[in-house]
């Protein structure tokens, strides 16, 4: 099976680097309820937290479990990684555990929350913000789940939990700034405002994220790491606001793609005659090359940069924000990938020519500019994933420089049904060092956002069961290239 790098530092943090739930036999007493449970066989749930890579966790560190029906069995609350946590469950039921690693001081989290209760931020109000009237939605402090499933038989089980980030960081960086600047802000629309304990979001808002002046470059205005949730919808639209005391501006610029969970975005802009130039990076850590968003935009101007970081145009109509990223090439190669083949490390499903018809090979001498598409399936098969948090596992995905991957449709399921058998996949799929399908009876896949299941045994499908029934899950991605 193939093991992922697990990028600490920047993104993702092993919870234990890996951790550890022990279970081992023991009467049957809830620290949340602190009812004995009568006629009922338990497991002590001893956590036990350690790092040996340098991880730094935001404690306190909450751990939840949840019965089927979503009710909270048990939970405990630890402050550091040198105390213990223990939690007791029945034996032989099944629980949906989930650990939280936050700031109290600045999110809600629940006191005793049912699996459908959501984590917000605390407002504030800033006054370092233009027209700071409106409340603040972003702190200085990141925010990380995990999820698992546990049934309990044995007197002593194990089970280890990967936490990831649930927040997006932002830097942002004004170059040049005039010396009659006495405050500046930018605003990013749709965040989400919670997610709940599925790790499913509810909500939008827009935050304002103040910009201070430098102490040792006055024409430099600048945030420290700021964290917020994830942006909904196709596009983020961001609004620089700067004023001189007596005048205030604003100029904004549209994004068509969404900030996600776990990935820092960085932005600097350079004022220049009434107008910011900004340029910024969309680094993933270790997860894959950079890719890099750059736009410009000055004072009552829009600009539009598509999901690739190319700008697309601008104008002064605010109406004329927004776009369609469909036509873009992601990719211009000299050589087409076969089918069934791996292409810079990926695994080629399918390939598709300029109006959609699927081929069964590479054509050998394309013409220049000759437009193709290809799908790939993820290197990695998922075994626990749910209907409610399939889409995070989706978004969270990253496969060497491949990010934004989905839950396949029910044609892209029938494309990996039919190729998955065949002798040049399976063989590509060991050099790729790829997770195997599992192809038994009764295995089920989640296909078409998680509302569908099929089985590699039998490609019918029938709508998925509750939400936090576990599935398999394999990921797809549709990439857009071009002949050279």
């Amino acid at each position: 099976m193939k093991k992922e790098n697990l990028p600490i530092s920047g993104l993702q943090a092993m919870f234990s680097a890996a951790a550890f739930v022990l279970l081992t036999l023991s009467s049957c007493e809830s620290s949340e309820s602190n009812e004995l449970k009568i006629d009922k066989e338990c497991s002590n749930v001893s956590i036990v937290t350690r790092s040996n890579d340098g991880t730094t966790m935001e404690y306190p560190l909450h751990v939840y479990a949840f019965d089927k029906d979503g009710k909270l069995e048990d939970k405990q609350t630890i402050a550091s990684a040198d105390e213990t946590l223990a939690l007791s469950l029945p034996k032989g039921e099944t629980y949906r555990v989930v650990a939280v690693c936050a700031n109290d001081e600045v999110y809600n989290i629940p006191a005793s929350p049912t699996l459908s209760s959501v984590i917000t931020m605390k407002a504030n109000t800033n006054a370092d913000v233009p027209n700071a009237s409106e409340a603040v939605y972003s702190t200085a402090h990141p925010l990380q789940m995990g999820y698992a499933n546990i049934t309990p038989t044995a007197t002593s089980s194990t089970l280890s939990i990967q936490m990831h980030y649930k927040v997006s960081s932002l830097n942002v960086s004004l170059v040049g700034m005039s010396a009659e600047c006495t405050k500046a802000s930018i605003s990013i629309e749709s965040p989400v405002e919670g997610l709940n304990m599925k790790g499913e979001s509810s909500g939008s808002t827009t935050i304002t994220i103040p910009i201070k002046k430098s102490l040792a470059d006055a024409s430099n205005w600048t945030t420290s790491t700021v964290y917020m949730f994830p942006t909904t919808g196709e596009q983020t639209v961001f609004t620089i606001t700067y004023s001189d005391g007596a005048t205030e501006r604003s100029s904004a610029a549209t994004y068509l793609s969404t900030l996600k969970a776990g990935i820092p975005y960085s932005i600097t802009g350079t004022y220049d005659s009434g107008k910011v130039t900004v340029t910024g990076d969309i680094t993933p850590s270790t997860w894959g090359d950079p890719v890099n968003l750059a736009f410009t935009f000055g004072e009552n101007t829009n600009s539009t940069i598509d999901a690739s970081g190319t700008e697309t145009g601008g104008n002064d109509n605010a109406d004329n924000q927004g776009g369609d990223n469909q036509d873009q090439t992601d990719a211009i190669i000299s050589t087409i990938p076969a089918p069934y083949s791996v292409w810079n490390g990926h695994l080629v499903a399918a390939l598709y020519d300029t109006y959609g018809n699927q081929l069964t090979e590479a054509p050998a001498s394309p013409a220049s500019g000759t437009e193709y598409s290809i799908l790939l399936m993820s290197l990695k098969d998922w075994n626990n994933a749910t209907p409610s948090t399939a889409a995070t596992l989706a978004s969270e995905y990253t496969e060497g420089d491949m990010i934004s991957w989905s839950i396949p449709t029910t044609d892209e399921a029938k494309v990996l049904f039919g190729i998955y058998n065949k002798d040049e996949f399976k063989s590509s799929m060991r050099k790729a060092n790829a997770d195997a399908i599992n192809a038994t009876s009764g295995t089920k896949y989640l296909c078409d956002d998680a509302a569908k299941y099929f089985s590699f045994a039998n490609i019918s499908f029938a709508s998925r069961e509750a939400s936090d029934a576990t599935y398999h899950l394999r990921l797809v991605k549709k990439v857009k290239i071009k002949s050279e």
